[in-house]
């Protein structure tokens, strides 16, 4: 049966002898072995044949003319795929000298003569079986190696005095070996300080435990700090195998991780979860000291407005600069007690802990060097920014136990002081957590009120005051709870607002209000109109003129019907949107009024910006009319300057016959108040209307006309404004 390889090729075996005979006996032993032949009668021939074909071992004669047997087999091994040919030298030899010349040739075996011809075919079977097992652990080991530099880890073999024995992987370019290694040199040796002493202890560790140890060291490689992950593992006889794996790559972006789970972007502050960790470590030593510390929240005041008025990349600068300058006055300490880094909660909101308070006076510091850090202004974009805040306050463990509950419980603090008033700190107190509760409960049934139509509107009649006739009326949204009775507006329209219901609120009152006046005006009031309040939710939304339009389509009607009550603020926010949005309405035929005149900026040179038809004067002003000659010229002048810019001018909060006469006597448009009639539901408003009614008499009497009143500064502010207005 022929002899074949592991791939069912027969076994190629080239014979080479001078001597004919001696070829044709190894030719006839090897044949009926199973082989295949091929033979060359010199050294040179035998070359030839290797390089011309596949041969699987060789059997070399020494003694050959031209080119003898040890010089065919260094020829051969220096051939391409010579050298792991099988080479087995057969001479009459056998003395010690002639083996390891042969040997030192680069023959595999040696088969002295006089021959064995039975035996022969299994010596050259096991010449070949032994060279493929050579030939294939050194392309293993070559496979092994190429892996090894393939991969990021730097193997070394250290001997039992730690000195580097081996090295594999890869040695060329690993960081840790920058440098090169010295003959006999310690590990230890490639490093200092703190790793070295690191990498020592860990080698001997491995050592007396005889199991992995595992240690990670900083380096500094090329004026560079590289982070680098070892492993060391007992390999044999004493000697342990170090894997070294640069992983400074892995750690900066693992500390870019952190950075990005931990840390605000925009300020670098710590965020809101850092900050949570840090005020945990804070309550624990806390609870262990006995000491306090508070934790402040930090609102900057009307920022949203700000935002919007700048733009955001300035919106941005300027919580920048806000961080900048809150970490600096901060970093102040009084009688022991210590501030923790400032973070940034929210858009507009900070935080900042005090550690180890002695005093109320550290926390009441504390406000007075984040109120100093407003007192000037903030330069962005080459202008002036004041910026005012407002502090909520809690302190462990009177205010809460946990970290979460101790924001919470500033958070709430933080509303109470913002219901204040700016540049103030509020202590929080537990009547304060109660209506928070109150609040939350409040907006719950609220939607569900929203749900089950308790709410509903109620109209004011805004009368003209030469005439004392209807000539609008304000729809007014009103709850009518099913236990509470008649919720008052000015208890769910702030958590409306707060909870985004506001928007759902506004199409309630928008379809109601013009589902009655489309009633009134089939009824033949057609030169009735209703007014209703705007949010800030629905008017700072795309397409509010498209709302409109919709609810106006729906129902049916022209926009000369409605009239819209916009704030100062709504309007400020962004001019050049506000006056789009308002060109858009009126296009529709809306009327529009800005809401509460005099308490936001009231500023005269916008208003020729906006196509407005009315102020509406603040009840605050109309309240003190007769008392407060303040007040009696403020809305002096604000009915002159309307009347000088074609306004009409409508007086809320009219309370009494002296109010209305006062404004009778300056020439006040409309005035509507509890003295011409409270609000009322739309049956009640159907009577007032007097619709079918011959006689169209007035609502009420205005009292008769008297001349100028004495009010020496109300020409005076009429014309001061005028001059304003006309810059």
């Amino acid at each position: 049966m022929p002899h074949r390889l592991t791939g069912g090729q027969p076994i190629h075996v080239l014979i080479v002898d001078d001597d004919t005979g001696s070829r044709l006996l190894m030719r006839r032993a090897l044949e009926r072995s199973g082989f295949v032949i091929s033979e060359a009668a010199d050294g040179n021939a035998a070359v030839a044949a290797v390089e011309a074909g596949e041969c699987h071992a060789v059997l070399m004669d020494v003694e050959m003319p031209t080119m003898n047997g040890y010089e065919a087999c260094r020829a051969i091994r220096s051939r391409p795929g010579g050298n792991h040919l099988p080479i087995m030298m057969v001479t009459g030899r056998d003395d010690v000298a002639s083996i390891n010349q042969s040997y030192q040739a680069g023959a595999t075996d040696f088969l002295a003569k006089p021959i064995n011809w039975n035996l022969l075919g299994h010596r050259v079977q096991y010449l070949v079986r032994g060279g493929r097992l050579v030939q294939e652990v050194e392309e293993s080991e070559a496979r092994q190696r190429a892996m090894l530099d393939a991969l990021p880890d730097l193997l070394l073999v250290v001997d039992m005095y730690d000195r580097i024995v081996d090295r594999l992987g890869a040695t060329e370019n690993h960081p840790f070996l920058q440098g090169g290694v010295k003959h006999e040199q310690k590990i230890s040796e490639l490093v200092s300080g703190d790793a070295a002493r690191a990498i020592t202890h860990a080698l001997d560790d491995c050592r007396v435990r005889n199991e992995r140890t595992e240690l990670e060291f900083e380096a500094f490689r090329d004026g560079v700090e590289r982070r680098f992950e070892t492993r060391i593992v007992p390999y044999d006889k004493g000697r342990l195998l170090v894997v070294l794996r640069d992983v400074t790559e892995r750690h900066r972006a693992n500390n870019r991780i952190r950075e990005l789970a931990f840390f605000d972007p925009l300020t670098q502050l710590p965020n809101r979860q850092y900050l949570l960790q840090l005020l945990e470590e804070a309550r624990r030593e806390a609870a262990a000291t006995g000491e306090r510390f508070a934790v402040v929240r930090i609102n900057l005041d009307n920022f949203k407005r700000i935002n919007d008025s700048i733009g955001h990349g300035a919106g941005d600068a300027l919580l920048q600069a806000v961080a900048l300058r809150l970490g600096t006055f901060l970093k102040l300490e009084r009688d022991g007690a210590v501030t923790m880094p400032l973070a940034r909660l929210t858009n507009d909101e900070f935080a900042v802990a005090i550690r180890h308070l002695q005093s109320d006076a550290d926390v009441q510091n504390v406000v007075t060097n984040v109120v100093a850090a407003f007192a000037s202004p903030y330069m962005i974009r080459h202008r002036d920014f004041f910026v005012s805040c407002t502090l909520g306050i809690a302190i462990f463990p009177d205010h809460g136990g946990f970290a979460d509950e101790l924001l919470r419980t500033a958070g709430l603090a933080l509303q109470e002081a913002r219901a204040g008033g700016s540049n103030r700190g509020v202590v929080y107190s537990e009547h304060m957590r109660a209506r928070s509760v109150a609040r939350l409960e409040l907006e719950t049934e609220l939607r569900r009120a929203l749900e089950q139509n308790e709410l509903f509107l109620a109209y004011q009649p805004q009368i003209e005051v030469a005439s004392g006739r209807i000539a609008s009326v304000e729809a007014l949204v009103r709850w009518r709870h099913p236990t509470r009775g008649i919720v008052p507006p000015d208890e769910f329209i702030p958590i409306a607002e707060e909870s985004g219901l506001i928007v759902q609120l506004s199409d309630l009152v928008m379809r109601q209000a013009l589902k009655q006046i489309s009633e009134w005006w089939k009824a033949g009031c057609r030169d009735l109109r209703v007014a209703v309040n705007v949010s800030g939710a629905q008017f700072e939304a795309p397409g509010f003129p498209d709302w409109v339009f919709a609810h106006l389509d729906e129902a049916g009607l022209p926009g000369a019907c409605l009239e819209l009550e916009i704030t100062e603020s709504l309007l400020m926010v962004d001019e050049a949107a506000a006056a789009l949005a308002v060109r858009a309405v009126r296009e529709l035929g809306v009327h529009v009024a800005i809401d509460d005149f005099g308490t936001g900026y009231s500023s005269l040179a916008y208003l020729k910006h906006f196509p407005i038809e009315a102020l509406k004067i603040d009840r605050s002003f109309v309240a003190d009319l007769g008392r407060d000659s303040n007040d009696a010229a403020i809305c002096a002048a604000i009915i002159a300057m309307g009347r000088q810019l074609g306004l009409k001018i409508v007086a809320e909060g009219v309370e009494s016959a002296e109010q209305l006469q006062f404004l009778a006597t300056h020439g006040c448009t409309l005035a509507q108040g509890f003295y011409i009639a409270r609000p009322v539901e739309a049956p009640e408003m159907t009577r007032l209307l007097r619709i079918g009614e011959k006689d169209s008499a007035p609502l009420i009497e205005v009292p008769a006309r008297k001349g100028a009143l004495d009010v020496p500064l109300a020409d005076y502010e009429a014309d001061l404004l005028l001059k304003v207005a006309k810059k």
